[in-house]
């Protein structure tokens, strides 16, 4: 579903135009996508789910940081080297991090390292298609910052920039400094207030002290579980594979498959035939539109489906909850 790579070898096109050195990231624009290609049920497509969880301490050097996903907090960039800032087309403010996938492919070569990257607007007004962005950002095997497999010491990473200024609250590129310590960076004002508020007000003295950024573990903490006004919180993301199976398991579940089914029902959807109630009342009431419409629709009945028969897996297997992203 993203745009096709540009064969950029070991340079980046931003999307800005700017130009980085060693990996592929791009913006994927969702309107470019052909909406006559849908894979339904019953497609030979695997799939996998993502379900948040508690965060994981890695211990095994850096592909630990990125491999796998994660949802909140600031991204972690697949090329370290990574330096913009994302801006809302709408409102021009920052954009917030929401969550990041770690999906390499075999082909092309240039995307053998693959990592997704999701960014939304978090401005009320601004909760319309075109307001979330999705960035690619992708390394070929043999590249200037990972070993070649799994098997091989981690080398050092000797060509990160440590010169970068990042935001100190979101991660993005950062436009200028906090006045007092002149240690702490941020994108925008903004960010600056809301840093200021979750601990940099009592860590500020620190940082003039030290001359390099210090965050309180109880502050950095409480802003990882709990988030704030531009910042989610920090989940890990668990993928399983899908069930093969729709059958229930035991009372409980057919209990919770034939609620979903009655649910499904009233809302006079007709998977099978994959009808769509349309709406009368469109801007411009063509069949195109209508089409459209009618197809996501489709696709969102069909996901929720999916995605609630695996939510009953998942309460097999523990009694906490979890949710699909």
């Amino acid at each position: 579903m993203t745009v096709p790579s540009a064969d950029c070898g070991e340079t980046v096109v931003l999307e800005d135009g700017g130009v980085n050195e060693g990996a592929a990231f791009e913006a994927t624009n969702y309107e470019d996508e052909d909406d006559e290609d849908v894979e339904l049920e019953g497609g030979d497509m695997e799939v996998e789910l993502g379900f948040l969880g508690e965060k994981e301490v890695h211990l095994h050097g850096p592909y630990g940081d990125w491999d796998g996903g994660k949802v909140g907090g600031s991204p972690v960039w697949l090329h370290p080297n990574t330096h913009v800032d994302v801006k809302c087309n709408g409102c021009d403010k920052s954009m917030s991090f929401l969550l990041q996938i770690y999906c390499p492919l075999d082909h092309p070569d240039q995307a053998f390292h693959r990592s997704l990257y999701l960014f939304c607007c978090r401005t009320s007004d601004c909760a319309r298609l075109g307001h979330a962005r999705v960035f690619r950002c992708q390394l070929p095997q043999d590249n200037l910052f990972y070993a070649n497999h799994e098997d091989v010491n981690y080398r050092p990473l000797d060509h990160v920039d440590r010169s970068l200024k990042r935001c100190a609250l979101c991660g993005l590129k950062a436009m200028f400094s906090c006045s007092a310590c002149h240690v702490a960076h941020y994108c925008s004002k903004e960010h600056q207030k809301d840093h200021w508020k979750h601990g940099h007000k009592q860590d500020c003295p620190q940082c003039l002290a030290l001359q390099e950024l210090f965050e309180d573990v109880e502050h950095a903490t409480t802003l990882e579980d709990n988030g704030s006004k531009y910042l989610f919180p920090e989940y890990a993301i668990h993928i399983d594979p899908e069930p093969a199976s729709s059958v229930a398991q035991n009372t409980t579940e057919a209990k919770m498959m034939e609620a979903f089914e009655r649910g499904m029902a009233s809302t006079n959807q007709d998977l099978a035939q994959l009808q769509c109630v349309m709406q009368p009342n469109l801007p411009d009431g063509s069949p195109r539109t209508k089409t459209r419409t009618c197809l996501r629709t489709t696709r969102r009945l069909i996901f929720r489906k999916r995605i609630c028969r695996h939510c009953w897996g998942r309460l097999r297997q523990s009694t906490r909850r979890t949710w699909p992203f």
